[in-house]
């Protein structure tokens, strides 16, 4: 899931040095969160939360694919 995601954001960010995509397991649900330099985070979060909205949606079939749950958060909280 983490390969996948960084797939995503990595396509929509200018600065793919910054990007990290860190991956937490919590009682049962994985905890994806999205660090990337400040200047991309509205690409990566689109107009009105679209483009995060449909990443997030793509990444929850995956999880839902392989059994799993996930949860997709942006920036540093």
């Amino acid at each position: 899931m983490k390969d996948l995601l960084y797939f995503l954001v990595s396509n929509l960010v200018r600065n793919k040095e910054a990007l990290q995509v860190e991956e937490i397991k919590d009682k049962g649900t994985y905890v994806l969160r999205i660090i990337a330099d400040d200047k991309d985070y509205g690409k990566i979060i689109g107009k009105n939360g679209r483009v995060i909205q449909s990443i997030r949606t793509l990444i929850r079939v995956y999880a839902i694919n392989n059994n799993l749950r996930a949860v997709v958060k942006v920036g540093k909280n």
